[in-house]
């Protein structure tokens, strides 16, 4: 038999290889078909967004009304939304902050950017109750010409590498003059890995592009979130806990809070660099400080690597334990529970800010320090 020509070789090979690409095609067709049919459904139903035992609240499995995965800061409040929640409506605007809408900066507009966890948020009062609105509200009374507003960016079981991420993604651009920061109880809730851990693998990075582009992975991440989480929630659970109904709750020793043996969601060291990076950003960007000194229903007043922080570097530290506990007044007379200030602790909390704020001269017409953020 002669031997093919050379060119006839090369039109069966290319021949050949354009079958098989056929046969490759016809195969993923199905599989290809069935994803985006699935991507569409969940889409248009809303199956993507995440179950109250994925993201810390509520009965798990039940719909979370408030809250949705976040491919930066893991989660974050819906934008857009007027519900119940906790025994309190929640109103957030089109940018998912607790308060009301953020025009651009007038030219004699003061603001401060509230940063912090459950207590900040406001688990359990109504929008207007947050020790945030009331602030605003007593930071305008009398003043004509200034105008105050305080923006609450608060979310529910948020640590402070959640807040400090926040500022530097999306908290800078809102052109705060001052910012408040209120974090202690969700750092140290154990955990296989830590937020930074997470955030800054390599499997995150795949992660958080995948849940931005995909409806099903999404699905899929929240669901074994939620198992993870409700496995953890069975080992560790308190009777603060079981109060709290949520995450933002630990067991306290001599006041303090207690750093578990096992790894916690920002450890002591991490909790510290957290802190330093935030001066760092206030301090580039001629934002102040203030560093709130939580405290819980349980607490007593303790000296904590927060407090020696604030010490050491000379930044402004507003201590809460008076204002949440003031004398001849029962241990929990502002506590909606064992963590959360209730109606009269948040407005404790806000007269007991605003006397802070102006003693320290950090409001506008007030005599500033050297460097901007209330660090000598």
């Amino acid at each position: 038999m002669s031997e093919a020509s050379p060119g006839i070789v090369q039109h069966m090979s290319h021949h050949g290889w354009r079958g098989k690409l056929k046969v490759i095609l016809y195969c993923l067709l199905p599989t290809v078909t069935i994803v985006c049919l699935a991507e569409t459904i969940v889409r248009v139903g809303g199956f993507d967004k995440p179950l109250a035992g994925s993201i810390f609240f509520g009965n798990p499995g039940s719909v979370d009304p408030i809250h949705q995965s976040d491919a930066t800061l893991f989660y974050s409040l819906k934008p857009n939304i007027r519900t119940t929640w906790q025994g309190g409506t929640v109103t957030t605007n089109e940018l998912g902050l607790r308060c009301p809408e953020i025009g651009p900066k007038q030219a004699h507009e003061y603001r401060i950017l509230s940063l912090g966890e459950s207590s900040t948020f406001g688990a359990r009062v109504e929008d207007d109750q947050t020790y945030s609105a009331q602030l605003e509200m007593l930071l305008n009374v009398g003043h004509l010409q200034q105008q105050y507003k305080v923006i609450n960016a608060g979310v529910s079981g948020y640590t402070s590498f959640q807040s400090l991420k926040y500022l530097e993604t999306r908290g800078l651009s809102l052109q705060p003059d001052l910012v408040l920061f209120y974090h202690e109880q969700n750092d140290v809730l154990p955990t296989p890995y830590s937020d930074r851990e997470i955030y800054e693998s390599r499997s995150h990075g795949w992660h958080r592009s995948l849940a931005e582009f995909s409806a099903v992975y999404r699905v899929i991440s929240n669901a074994v979130a939620r198992h993870r989480i409700e496995s953890l929630r069975r080992e560790v659970e308190t009777p603060a806990l079981a109060a709290a109904g949520a995450s933002d709750g630990f067991a306290q020793i001599d006041g303090g809070l207690d750093y578990p043996s096992e790894r916690t969601r920002v450890s002591v060291a991490e909790r510290l660099e957290n802190l330093d990076r935030l001066v760092d950003l206030c301090r580039t960007n001629h934002v102040q400080l203030v560093v709130i000194h939580p405290t819980y229903a349980d607490s007593t007043r303790h000296f904590c690597e927060l407090t020696e922080f604030c010490e050491g570097k000379g930044v402004a530290m507003y201590e809460a334990y008076d204002a949440l506990h003031p004398v001849g007044v029962g241990v929990h007379e502002c506590f909606a529970d064992e963590c959360h200030p209730n109606q009269q602790g948040h407005e404790a909390l806000a007269k007991g800010l605003y006397e802070f704020l102006t003693s320290a001269q950090c409001l506008p017409g007030e005599e500033q320090n050297s460097n901007d953020i209330g660090v000598e």
